[in-house]
């Protein structure tokens, strides 16, 4: 499939493009932009329809219109829309075209919060254009490399991608062991990569039943490397947007695609009320001719699906309302709950949709069956947008898991796997315990070789958890995770060295902790090859610094713990060495074992800032 480029001649749209206002947060009227737009969509449906993607010159008029950039940041030509007038621009948009609907939701939800001289880096990256596309369901895979990441993946759904400057490509973190590394709150680490598009290699394919515009193809990585700055690690956000509500409403994904389902299925109650005042029909039962519409399971089923359109919508557009007015509040319980809410308002919206588009095929005879009449496409769109990752039913499951655990004391319990917005605020003891930052922390080994040389070895796989209240630390790693050159590996697990078979863990529980300013001095046992001897180890102790919500979760402070021991390695029955040709041992019998360990916890939340997320899923 061809690729376009926003470069089209737009003097065939029938005069100047409208232009939403930048607005600031302050309410606006859509609907004169929105009908500006209407003969150019309604003209591009066809090839929309043939080529799986928007025609050149719509997806310019879009972004002139600023559809593309509606609740992007001012300091880039954003226009901060209020989230309100946002979601009607949606879904009067959805009442022309779902697909045009959906490229605004889901090129305004892709837009990520980073610094702002990234975010410039980013713009000059796209001659002054920044308008992201991607796919963020969970496919690809990142490696944590010196500087950045390591991204391979195949990507499918990248809505937008035709047009777009660049790719989001959303990713599992793997520790080297091909083993996807936990966060510190539960559940698996995921990142989103901000490719340029020529960086990726882009491979189309979208031949979808609805949403035939959106140009949803694939994309793949082949171990692609990315400077960490330009990866989202904790979910988006960034102090600079702070200040604004619009950017701590939380991830506004969810209302919009209820705001498109919506429209979509609004659209075919129009389409069928037009049909009533002009075409005549003819009962096959009673075999009598009327206008469409005259019968009564016409009048009942238009009405009931118009009155589940806007229940549905009552629901939604007072959740985004709510969840703005709550922006400047610091609870991160009762965030989590407006989140849940959110998932299950979006489930709800969908269902609404798709019953109501049903109704309305059902009642509208060979005209919900006849391409270029809309309804058909109307209901092709919605029950295709059902399909999207968040509409599922089956996540249905998540707000039942919140639901019947919320009121509990140590709190709702998710299960981590079904963990699509984070997962909930610790509390209790686990809120208090510093828990470790794998992405972020090193254990490894150094030892003297060839009488003057430094071998170095490092562990993948550890876990570590610090409870300052209690003075304790405790951690272990997996023996079988050790990080050598392969032709080392093997002696090294075995009987000679770690026997790994037999011993699969090395751990330390510790009996004390001392800090004093930056230096800390920890006492414990130390168990390695099932021989269990007391140690000490001393380093240093910095922080606490504030980091916003990592992965989704909440805002935390974090510590950092840099530790050496030395220990004599024939005490834990680890006696293999050889000589030398001038007698001297080959190994040195003193191993330091070094941990440079970060750790986190959720900050208090009377003490928690307001989310700022503006990531798609």
């Amino acid at each position: 499939m061809a690729t376009t480029e926003m470069t089209a001649d737009l003097s065939a749209s029938g005069g100047e493009i409208p232009r939403l206002p930048q607005a600031l947060g302050e309410r606006i009227d859509i609907r004169p932009v929105v009908e500006g737009l209407r003969e150019l969509i309604e003209a591009s449906e066809p090839a929309m329809e043939r080529d799986g993607e928007l025609p050149a010159e719509l997806a310019e008029a879009l972004f002139q219109a600023g559809i593309f950039s509606a609740i992007h940041p001012r300091e880039f030509g954003g226009l901060e829309l209020h989230p309100i007038d946002w979601l009607d621009l949606a879904f009067e948009l959805a009442r022309i075209n779902g697909s045009v609907a959906w490229l605004a939701v889901i090129q305004n939800g892709s837009m990520p919060l980073m610094a702002p001289d990234v975010m410039r880096e980013l713009y000059a990256q796209g001659n002054g254009r920044f308008v992201p596309a991607g796919s963020h369901g969970r496919i690809g895979k990142a490696v944590p490399v010196d500087g950045g990441y390591r991204f391979t993946g195949l990507w499918a759904f990248a809505s937008g991608a035709p047009w777009a400057t660049h790719l989001t490509a959303f990713a599992t973190v793997m520790g080297e062991d091909g083993e996807p590394l936990e966060s510190p709150w539960g559940g698996p680490i995921y990142v989103d990569g901000i490719f340029p598009k020529h960086a990726v290699n882009y491979l189309g394919g979208w031949n979808s039943m609805g949403l035939r515009g959106t140009g949803s193809g694939q994309f793949s990585i082949d171990d692609g490397f990315l400077e960490r700055r330009f990866v989202v690690e904790n979910g988006g956000g960034h102090p600079a947007y702070e200040d604004r509500q619009l950017f701590g409403t939380g991830n506004p994904m969810s209302e919009g695609q209820s705001a498109m389902v919506l429209g979509a299925a609004q659209g075919a109650i129009d389409r069928f009320v037009a049909l009533a005042s002009s075409k005549v029909t003819r009962s096959s039962a009673l075999n009598r001719a009327g206008r469409r519409g005259s019968e009564q399971l016409h009048q009942v089923q238009i009405a009931r699906a118009h009155a589940a359109v806007r229940s549905a919508k009552a629901w939604t557009w007072d959740l985004a309302a709510r969840k703005y007015a709550f922006t400047n509040t610091k609870d991160g319980v009762a965030q989590f709950a407006l989140t849940q809410e959110a998932l299950e308002a979006g489930l709800h919206a969908c269902r609404i949709g798709k019953e109501a588009v049903n109704r309305v095929f059902d009642i509208a005879g060979t005209d919900s069956v006849i391409v270029g009449r809309g309804i058909e496409r109307c209901f092709r769109d919605v029950h295709t947008a059902g399909q999207h990752t968040l509409n599922l039913e089956s996540n249905f499951e998540i707000t039942g898991q919140y639901l019947l655990t919320k009121d509990r004391p140590e709190g709702p319990t998710i299960t981590s796997e079904l963990y699509i917005f984070g997962p909930p605020p610790l509390t209790g003891d686990a809120a208090r315990q510093w828990l470790l930052d794998p992405i972020h922390s090193t254990v490894g080994f150094r030892v003297r070789h060839h009488a003057v040389g430094t071998f170095r070895g490092y562990f993948d796989r550890f876990e570590a958890v610090y409870d300052a209240e209690a003075g304790t630390l405790r951690g272990s790693a997996k023996t079988a995770s050790l990080d050598v050159f392969d032709g080392l590996k093997e002696h090294l697990l075995g009987p000679d060295f770690l026997a790994a078979d037999t011993y699969p863990e090395v751990s330390f529980e510790s009996t004390s902790v001392a800090i004093d300013g930056d230096q800390v001095t920890v006492s414990g046992d130390l168990t390695l090859k099932g021989v269990t001897k007391a140690v000490t180890a001393s380093g240093t102790f910095s922080g606490p610094s504030r980091v916003p919500g990592m992965g989704g979760g909440p805002d935390s402070e974090h510590i950092g713990l840099d530790l050496e021991i030395t220990i004599d390695r024939r005490e834990f029955g680890i006696e293999f060495n050889n000589e030398l040709l001038d007698g001297q041992e080959n190994l040195g019998w003193d191993v330091t074992l070094d941990f440079s360990l970060e750790f986190g916890r959720p900050v208090a939340e009377s003490e928690q800032v307001p989310m700022i997320n503006l990531r798609g899923i």
